[in-house]
């Protein structure tokens, strides 16, 4: 398919001119292409390549969330959480970011910590307001904390930002 000619096409120039000033910008379409069809190892390489001086308009925050959103893929949890720290450590109020560290802390074993979680989230939707899925999992939380009327709530906002996703539908009961 397409991807692939992309990829090729992406190699070569690398190959013809690896020190091309596009370099980081080929990195990362190449590290894109690569998490969508699955090759984990190389989108991870082609991400840590060009955190510390990713192409424009991404920044060093943006990259760590790619890099651990392709160890959450590689079902490396910790790893994951250390680069959305990472992250965080360049933009605390990501919301991308606050959301993926969010929902590991919900669903991670040895990082699960709800208060955090919640904290994360609350940040994440203050920055994003619009985005339905921070509102759906503030209402996980608050399932989980037995808060029903305040999931209720954060499940109803979901519904408000995203009327068409039926799992958030399904979520007020």
């Amino acid at each position: 398919g397409s991807l692939e000619h992309a990829e090729e096409a992406l190699a070569g120039v690398l190959k013809m001119d690896p020190n091309s000033d596009k370099k980081t910008e080929i990195l990362y379409r190449l590290a894109n292409i690569y998490k969508q069809t699955g090759k984990l190892q190389p989108a991870l390489e082609c991400f840590s390549h060009i955190v510390h001086s990713p192409p424009p308009p991404s920044t060093r925050a943006d990259i760590w969330l790619q890099i651990g959103h392709v160890y959450e893929q590689l079902q490396q949890g910790d790893k994951a959480m250390e680069a959305y720290g990472q992250g965080l450590h360049e933009n605390r109020l990501h919301p991308k970011l606050l959301q993926h560290s969010a929902w590991l802390r919900l669903t991670h074993p040895p990082a699960i910590n709800v208060g955090v979680a919640m904290q994360q989230l609350v940040a994440a939707a203050d920055g994003e307001p619009q985005e339905a899925q921070t509102w759906y999992m503030l209402g996980r939380c608050h399932v989980y904390l037995r808060e029903y009327s305040k999931a209720h709530t954060a499940y109803q906002q979901a519904v408000y930002r995203d009327e068409r996703n039926p799992t958030l539908w399904c979520s007020i009961g």
